[in-house]
C-alpha cells in the first residue's frame, strides 16, 4: 500500500526585475526588498535583490530560495546602506 501525504510546491514564483534611477541617474548599490501585501491577502515569503552599477536588480525569493517573487501584490522597500548611521551597523 502506498500513501502519499501533503506534498507541497511551495508558492507561485514569477521572474522579476527592472531598474531603479533617482532623479535619473541609476541607483547603484542598494537593496529592493518586495514583501508580500498581507493587508491585499498575498501571502509568502519576501524577495531581494542587490542594483548593479546601472541600477538593475533581479529579484530572489528567500523561501525557497529561488529566482522571483510570490505572485500577487507587494510592498516595496529600497535599502540605502550609505545611508545608515555606522553605529546601526556594527555591534
Amino acid at each position: 500500500m502506498l500513501v502519499l501525504s501533503g506534498c507541497s510546491r511551495g508558492p507561485n514564483l514569477v521572474e522579476v526585475e527592472g531598474a531603479l534611477k533617482l532623479r535619473g541617474k541609476p541607483l547603484a548599490g542598494v537593496m529592493v526588498c518586495f514583501v508580500p501585501d498581507a493587508e491585499a491577502g498575498t501571502p509568502g515569503p519576501r524577495s531581494t535583490g542587490w542594483t548593479d552599477e546601472k541600477g538593475h536588480y533581479r529579484l530572489t525569493c528567500d523561501k525557497p530560495y529561488q529566482p522571483g517573487a510570490v505572485e500577487d501584490k507587494h510592498r516595496v522597500l529600497v535599502l540605502d546602506p550609505e545611508a545608515l548611521p555606522r553605529s546601526f551597523c556594527s555591534p
